[in-house]
């Protein structure tokens, strides 16, 4: 006769053996119920919870095939053909019905469309077109076709560089809206109320850059240049003309400067270097620095497009500022320049000692560094010191080495597996392509950390120079303006320039982003430090000063400096007075 047993004896017995690892016989023996019972009640109960989850991981691959499914559709129109063939292309990852419910669109629809309009090489186009444009959105118009091909075929491959460079050609430039829409970069813009005009900071007088072509055209055709002199370490003479290879002066508006300079320079210029006046309202200073934030913003949005033309394709330009206007100015050259080529900003120390006449002293100021076009920019690079030497604190059979990420989540455009040294599998988003990682494997170019991080060896002996950095604190490299000041006074104790700035903080600029023989730009000319440091360093000048007592500074230092040099080759400079025409 069959035994009825009660749950509580069932649920006592299959813990036994579950949980407290009882065999099927003392388990038995211990409820008193038959060997058999006890093996039947445990298998049905492991039945059950092998059933149950396999079913949760089904429910959680399903969860997971459709937030793939969704996250690949961000930028899916919502045309019933394009839904149609994105259904189509995935059909792999999610089945067609499910698909058809979370678009909205009937399988039926599907079905006939799919098997009345396209070929399979159609279809296939479609797809590659498709992953193109997904890759190109999320990572941004940075990347190559090159590493759009390796991301596609990184599994399996399925087209070619050149397919990828067709669909490129075709599509990128509407692709690129698409990516400015979404981010909405397009919409990070300065309103002020005079913006589309040319402002006359002497008339106080606007010209509407539309509406008003003719008056600007005569605006800057009513100057006239005057006293073309030429310097020498010995000799002052009058000439009647300048070369394009003569070191340049110019006492007047800048404005003026910069368009007489473009017929000549346009895309010639390698360094711009412009301290500009700081908005302060200060009466005090050696230059004039107080406008309105619309009037100021607008003369230096003339200055900086007309400066912009004259700068060569692998040119930058260095905008020094403080706090006052930083933000502005960054927006406003954001515009000018474009964001792409907005390479970085710079943190100078200017000052060791602080004022506490304010809630917070202020003991730095910014230079905002753009390009031209930053693809071709470069940067020299900075001789290693001994206190970077000691960052190199790893060491094997090739020498000392230190180490360089190889994976990073938001710029990494490749997508992959390897194998760490403890054999577990680890994925990033890679620096590099697969390929070339294997590479650096085969050459014992890898260091594992003790976290299974892989980082590329970068050994002291093929690495005797650094890139530059944003923080510019030491002293005896950048300068300080305590320092400038002292410079000035030495020599020129006449002068009483205010906030000068020092000869280190320029020669580390114009080191950086120059080469002998450029030709170095500064169109705020102020104490003259650009032009003299330029000078020193053999590269050409072009320097415009306003004030009257600023052009005498800047001319007395540049002839101390000719005297100073005065073996070396173009020894010289050409100053250039520039006035408005008087009325006849």
């Amino acid at each position: 006769m069959k035994k009825n047993y009660s749950k509580k004896t069932k649920s006592q017995t299959i813990k036994l053996v579950v949980e407290k690892g009882y065999s099927v016989k003392d388990a038995a023996n211990e409820m008193n119920v038959s060997e058999a019972t006890v093996y039947r009640w445990v298998s049905n109960h492991k039945r059950r919870l092998n059933n149950k989850v396999e079913f949760n991981k089904r429910e959680i691959d399903q969860l997971h095939a459709e937030n793939l499914l969704l996250k690949k559709a961000l930028f899916l129109s919502r045309k019933k053909e394009d839904i149609f063939e994105f259904i189509y292309e995935n059909k792999d990852i999610l089945s067609i019905q499910r698909q058809c419910e979370i678009f909205g669109v009937s399988s039926s629809g599907y079905y006939k469309y799919i098997n009345s309009n396209l070929s399979l090489e159609e279809i296939h186009h479609k797809k590659i077109t498709r992953l193109v444009k997904e890759i190109y959105l999320k990572r941004g118009p940075e990347i190559t076709n090159l590493q759009i091909t390796e991301i596609i075929n990184q599994h399996k491959r399925i087209t070619s560089q050149a397919t990828v460079a067709r669909i490129m050609q075709k599509h990128k430039e509407k692709w690129h809206q698409s990516h400015s829409q979404f981010h909405q970069d397009k919409h990070v813009v300065l309103n002020f109320h005079n913006k589309d005009t040319l402002f006359d900071q002497q008339s106080k007088v606007y010209f509407h850059g539309e509406f008003a072509k003719q008056e600007i055209n005569d605006f800057f055709n009513k100057y006239s240049i005057t006293n073309m002199t030429k310097h020498t370490d010995s000799t002052v003479e009058n000439v009647q003309q300048y070369s394009i290879d003569d070191n340049l002066l110019f006492k007047g508006d800048n404005l003026y400067a910069l368009h007489h300079l473009q017929k000549e320079y346009k895309n010639k210029i390698k360094l711009i270097y412009i301290d500009v006046p700081y908005n302060t309202r200060n009466e005090k200073l050696s230059y004039k620095d107080s406008l309105s934030k619309s009037d100021y913003l607008l003369s230096l949005k003339n200055r900086l497009e007309l400066a912009r033309n004259l700068m060569r394709n692998n040119g930058s330009i260095f905008i020094q500022c403080d706090d006052n206007e930083q933000a502005y100015i960054k927006i406003l050259c954001d515009e000018i320049f474009g964001l792409k080529n907005f390479v970085h900003q710079i943190v100078w120390k200017r000052s060791n000692s602080q004022q506490n006449n304010t809630l917070i002293a202020t003991k730095k100021e910014y230079i905002l560094v753009y390009a031209k076009n930053k693809k071709h920019l470069t940067f020299n690079n900075e001789p290693i010191t001994e206190k970077q030497i000691k960052s190199y604190k790893f060491e094997d059979d090739k020498g000392r080495y230190r180490i360089n990420k190889l994976q990073n989540q938001k710029m990494g455009h490749y997508d992959y597996f390897v194998m760490a040294p403890n054999n577990e599998k680890i994925k990033y988003n890679w620096l590099i392509s697969k390929k070339a990682f294997k590479q650096l494997q085969e050459e014992d170019m890898i260091h594992w950390s003790k976290q299974n991080i892989p980082y590329r060896k970068v050994y002291l002996s093929d690495d005797l120079t650094i890139v530059p950095n944003d923080l510019w604190i030491e002293d005896d490299i950048y300068g300080t303006t305590r320092q400038a000041s002292l410079e000035l006074s030495k020599n020129f104790s006449e002068y009483q320039f205010t906030y000068p700035k020092p000869e280190k903080l320029l020669e580390k600029i114009i080191k950086m982003a120059s080469n002998k023989k450029d030709i170095v730009l500064d169109f705020y000319g102020g104490s003259g430090t650009a032009l003299v440091s330029a000078y020193k360093l053999n590269r050409q000048f072009i320097g415009v000063e306003w004030l009257e007592d600023n052009f005498s500074l800047i001319l007395e230092r540049l002839q101390e400096t000719l005297r100073q040099y005065a073996k070396k080759s173009n020894n010289s400079f050409i100053s250039i007075e520039l006035h408005k025409k008087t009325r006849s």
